[in-house]
């Protein structure tokens, strides 16, 4: 099977978001033979937390040409290391909810081994979301690009059945950018991106969470599906060189930590509506500049700036559109592709994700991927798991009851516990099912659940470990007004009739209640300066343990 043999791969994160346990864990993988050794790793962290994708890109576009140029004995960035130079870039994105690693990191069902061929003997290894886009991207789709720069976000899982065989074709004089496209319902594209692609396959529009009526123009001929925007694209060297030179270019230097450490405010950029809209045919000068078709997801979003912001980023907008609006974007649809957003907007989804997992049509076949219910685990005998509940890197004792569907990962779980159907479980250890009454019967995790532990920085070098609960069928984002709105999969009536809480608990006074959701809500005890947070504390918030304390704390 070809591969692509990078030069560079490189990992964008946020600003202060582990940057070194995330160079970590690709050294890690190269040293185990999922990378090959020869290529170079980068984690570049974000010179601020507000300069966007679009801004994550060129600043790693920046600090890999560096790299680069050190390496072939250039005292300055010079943008000639970037011809010939296969580089991916993989971008991070923001916190994910099921996972204090993010989105690339989330660990699936799967391990993944056959790397004798680099290491010289075989390694097995939980399988991330990055294994899986990595070697897809490797494999897959860009064994046959030409030297240019791929970025891929990290926010999605990308598959593509492993029984197709995908022939992706390259214009070798193509110098702009080439946007993965998947086929889509319109339905699933109301909430994601869309493109309108010209005759030629070049795009003319991109849309993000569009009207159905306004989709009816990207429909592919087959009449009910659309090219999605999959978060993957290619560009050619001169685009690339085009975008390394933006930092030295203000305000767009604003992105770059070039830019910020010489005193420049930073700005946001879109990857896909600040950078690529402006390449699209029927985008208008006007309406980008003005931000009309422009900023965050392509709306207009600056009526709460301030005057000089508001000019601050026309000016930024113009200087983008008049750079890149000669570049041309092309669509290449794979039509066997299918794309799956990893949502923190209800636990449903993430447990579907992860019992039917949409990867493995991608690894159908391929030894390197073996997919397991139990992966990575121990169960002490005597403990019966059923068969459709998934359990990974976790360790079950014997007094734990397990029900159907579940997902389980990342805990240590002893103690008498009952934990019922379709629940999903992550960090958990001992001690949070400790109670500090003695109790005959077992603690009861009620169907469709959700607890996960993790860590948290409260100040420098302080952290606590906290746990949360809600609902699987809870969404986070959904106003409490909402009528579908609920807690722990019962409408917020009923808990704060149960426990006494009252709405000024949980969100500021000032703050509407059109804008007050279980995302937003103070819930979780972290800290008090009296009392100890129990575990009672917050079985109390599911509703399956009384606490006379709990409400104070």
């Amino acid at each position: 099977m070809a591969r692509k043999k990078w030069k560079v791969i490189a990992l964008s994160c946020r600003k202060g978001y582990h940057t070194q346990a995330f160079q970590k864990e690709l050294e890690i993988r190269q040293s185990k033979g999922l990378i090959d050794p020869n290529v170079l790793l980068l984690t570049v962290e974000d010179p601020d937390t507000r300069i966007g994708s679009g801004g994550a890109t060129i600043n790693t576009i920046l600090v890999v040409a560096e790299h680069l140029s050190s390496l072939a004995g250039h005292t300055v960035v010079n943008p000639d290391v970037l011809a010939n130079a296969d580089i991916l870039i993989l971008l991070m994105g923001r916190n994910y909810l099921f996972d204090p690693c993010g989105r690339a990191f989330t660990t699936m069902p799967a391990m993944y081994s056959g790397a004798h061929h680099i290491t010289g003997s075989d390694t097995e290894n939980i399988a991330c979301n990055i294994d899986f886009i990595i070697y897809t991207l490797t494999n897959v789709i860009c064994p046959n690009s030409p030297p240019g720069v791929w970025v891929c976000s990290t926010d999605m899982l990308l598959s593509i059945p492993s029984e197709k065989a995908i022939d992706i074709t390259f214009p070798k004089h193509w110098k702009g950018v080439s946007l993965i496209t998947v086929p889509a319902s319109v339905d699933y594209a109301t909430l994601h991106g869309a493109c309108k692609v010209n005759h030629d396959d070049t795009v003319d529009d991109i849309f993000y969470q569009s009207s159905p009526d306004n989709l009816e123009s990207c429909l592919l001929n087959n009449g009910h599906q659309v090219p999605l925007v999959s978060g993957l694209l290619f560009m050619c060297p001169n685009t690339a060189t085009k975008l390394l030179q933006f930092h030295v270019k203000p305000p767009i230097d604003a992105c770059t930590y070039m830019g910020i450490d010489s005193g420049s405010l930073p700005i946001k950029l879109s990857l896909f509506f600040d950078i690529l809209l402006p390449m699209a045919n029927n985008v208008s000068r006007e309406n980008f500049v003005t931000g009309n078709r422009s900023g965050s997801y392509g709306n207009k979003d600056d009526s709460l700036l301030l005057p000089e912001d508001k000019a601050l980023m026309e000016h930024a907008r113009s200087v983008l559109y008049d750079e890149l609006h000669q570049i041309r974007i092309r669509s290449i649809l794979i039509t066997e592709g299918i794309h799956n957003y990893m949502s923190t907007s209800v636990a449903s989804d993430f447990q579907n994700q992860i019992l039917n997992c949409p990867l493995r049509l991608g690894t159908n076949g391929v030894k390197n991927f073996q997919w397991q219910n139990r992966t990575h685990c121990y169960t002490e005998s005597g403990c019966e798991v059923p068969i459709s509940t998934i359990i990974i890197n976790s360790s079950i004792d014997s007094e734990i009851d397990i029900g159907k569907n579940c997902v389980v990962a990342h805990c240590i779980l002893k103690n008498s516990l009952k934990i019922g159907n379709r629940c999903i479980l992550s960090g958990l250890l001992p001690i949070e099912f400790e109670l500090d009454k003695v109790i005959t019967e077992p603690v009861v995790i009620p169907d469709k659940s959700v607890m996960l532990n993790f860590i948290i920085s409260i100040g420098d070098n302080v952290s606590r470990r906290i746990t949360t609960v809600f609902g699987l069928d809870d969404n986070l984002m959904l106003s409490v007004d909402n009528q579908k709105s609920s807690f722990c999969n019962k409408p917020w009536s009923a808990f704060f009739e149960r426990t006494g809480i009252d709405s000024s608990d949980l969100w500021q006074q000032h703050l509407p209640s059109s804008k007050r959701s279980l995302f937003n809500a103070k819930l979780y005890p972290v800290f008090n300066h009296i009392q100890k947070i129990e575990t009672e504390d917050i079985l109390w918030l599911l509703g399956t343990h009384n606490s006379a304390e709990a409400l104070e704390k």
